[in-house]
């Protein structure tokens, strides 16, 4: 999964890159901020950037492969956060959604959904 992770973002063209940097300096202060810029410096990519990097990439390249995808099932939906979902939305855009999770089972306190409205009014 690591390399396959790593080739894809092989795709990525600095302009891609330069623009998430740009946004990400324009966030407040914070821990959050600083690691992210210690770790996109060093062209490390955390969980929470991939959504946000794959979006970009879709917004400037389009990916109308994409377009074929009449299903996505997502399980274990607690631990995405809503910029995952709005990626995901975006790019399988005829595709119907199945998502299912446990907001009491997330792994992590600071990632992913807290409340089924979150994303609800994104799908609709």
């Amino acid at each position: 999964m690591k390399n396959l992770i790593k080739d894809h973002f092989k795709m990525f063209d600095n302009n891609i890159y330069k623009l998430y940097l740009d946004f990400i300096n324009t966030l407040d202060n914070s821990l959050a901020k600083e690691t992210t810029l210690i770790n996109l410096n060093k062209k490390k990519f955390d969980y929470d950037d991939l959504a946000l990097l794959i979006y970009l990439k879709f917004l400037i390249n389009g990916a109308k492969s994409y377009d074929s995808y009449i299903s996505i099932s997502i399980d274990e939906a607690q631990d995405l956060g809503y910029t995952h979902f709005l990626a995901l939305k975006k790019i399988f855009r005829r595709a119907y959604f199945t998502i299912v999770g446990d907001l009491s089972q997330s792994i992590y306190a600071y990632r992913g959904i807290r409340h089924w409205d979150d994303i609800n009014n994104l799908f609709e």
